[in-house]
């Protein structure tokens, strides 16, 4: 039997539950919870184009394709312990920054993904650029390995 002290806290424990799921469309469609509208699945080309050029120009300027070289002809020099680039002890390993995290899956991958959204937005200037992106990651490409 029920005392009279917890009829009260059962009552209002049960009101709560009752207002918690009528409040609740239902229990298994997150599909509006699940969704960021912070994180689009498609950018337009115009934003696409802004971080490809911010990412292309630090990798031309100033990352592994300009880096090495410019150790090699003593341009500049790296004071760090044996073996490193300076001593032109270029190790296998060390391509493969500049081919895996740029060349190939970064700004190409990047061009060919804006020149698709500008050519759906039927933006041709844009699609060139990315084209002129492309290309002159490729060149690099040829001209490294």
């Amino acid at each position: 039997m029920l005392s009279s002290k917890s009829t009260p806290a059962i009552a209002v424990c049960l009101i709560g539950l009752i207002l918690l799921f009528a409040g609740c469309e239902s229990f298994t469609n997150f599909e509006e919870i699940n969704s960021n509208p912070n994180d689009p699945a498609e950018a337009p080309s115009r934003q696409i184009l802004s971080g490809l050029l911010a990412n292309f120009s630090y990798q031309i300027a100033g990352n592994e394709a300009v880096r090495t070289p410019s150790l090699w002809v003593q341009q500049v020099s790296q004071n760090a312990d044996p073996p490193n680039n300076d001593t032109y002890q270029y190790q296998t390993a060390d391509p493969n920054n500049l081919w895996t995290a740029w060349l190939y899956s970064g700004a190409t991958k990047d061009a060919r993904v804006l020149q698709e959204a500008a050519r759906e937005e039927e933006n041709f200037a844009t699609v060139g650029i990315g084209q002129l992106i492309e290309a002159w990651c490729w060149m690099i490409t040829a001209d490294l390995f």
